[in-house]
C-alpha cells in the first residue's frame, strides 16, 4: 500500500455507513451523523477515478427503505443487498434490502428480500466466497461469535448446457479456435463439477 490521500470531494459524513464497489462506482449507504436517532436511507454514489481519487458525490433517487446504520453490504450477480443494522428507533434489524446495480452507476429502486438474517444483528461482517454468503459476529444485545451462510441466488439447468449448438453469428466467439472458442465462451472465476469434467482441444490454465 502505498502513502494514503485524503479526497478533495468529501462525502456527507455518516458513521456505522456502509460501502461497496462496483463496476467502476464506490457506493456508501445507510450510517448516522453520529446520532442513532437519524439513521437514514441514503446512497451516496461517487466515480473512481484512473489516479485513484474521487469524483463528485450523488445522492441516489432510489433510497433504502428502511433506515439502518451499522448493517453490513455485498455484491452478488449485479445486485447490492444490505442485510441488518439498526433503525432510527434503534431496533436491531433481521431485513435484508436489495437493489440493481446500473451500468451507468445508478440504483434500481430496493426490495425487501422474502428471507431474513437468523436473528436481528449490528455492526458485523459479511464476505462472499463461491456462491455463498457469510455473516460473521455481530451485536444484538450481546457480542455473537459465529458464522451463519446462506446461498446466494444461483441458475440452474435441469440438462445440458450445450454452447457448441450455437452458430458463431449468435454467440461471439473469443480468440480463435484453437483455444476452444467455437460456439461462445464462459467465464467464470471459479468453476466446481460434481461430476466428471472433460476438456477436448487445447486448454490453458
Amino acid at each position: 500500500v502505498g502513502s494514503w490521500q485524503t479526497n478533495l470531494t468529501p462525502i456527507t459524513g455518516l458513521r456505522l455507513s456502509t460501502s461497496i464497489a462496483y463496476n467502476g462506482y464506490l457506493y456508501v449507504i445507510g450510517g448516522d451523523p453520529n446520532d442513532a436517532t437519524l439513521a437514514t436511507t441514503t446512497v451516496q454514489i461517487m466515480k473512481f477515478n484512473g489516479d485513484g481519487s474521487l469524483g463528485n458525490y450523488a445522492t441516489s433517487s432510489n433510497s433504502l427503505l428502511t433506515t439502518r446504520a451499522g448493517q453490513s453490504s455485498f455484491v452478488a450477480n449485479g445486485y447490492v443487498y444490505v442485510i441488518g443494522g439498526r433503525d432510527s428507533n434503534s431496533t436491531i434489524l433481521s431485513s435484508i434490502e436489495f437493489a440493481k446495480l446500473n451500468n451507468n452507476g445508478t440504483t434500481g429502486p430496493w426490495a425487501t428480500s422474502t428471507v431474513s438474517l437468523l436473528q436481528p444483528l449490528n455492526m458485523f461482517a459479511s464476505v462472499v466466497a463461491n456462491g455463498y454468503v457469510y455473516v460473521i459476529n455481530g451485536i444484538n444485545g450481546v457480542t455473537n461469535n459465529y458464522v451463519s451462510y446462506a446461498s446466494l441466488p444461483r441458475t440452474s439447468i435441469a440438462g445440458n448446457l450445450d454452447l457448441l449448438g450455437f452458430a458463431s453469428s449468435t454467440l461471439s466467439d473469443y480468440g480463435d479456435s484453437t483455444l476452444g472458442s467455437v460456439g461462445g465462451s464462459i467465464f467464470a472465476g471459479n468453476i466446481f463439477s460434481a461430476g466428471k469434467l472433460e476438456v477436448t482441444g487445447g486448454s490453458q490454465l
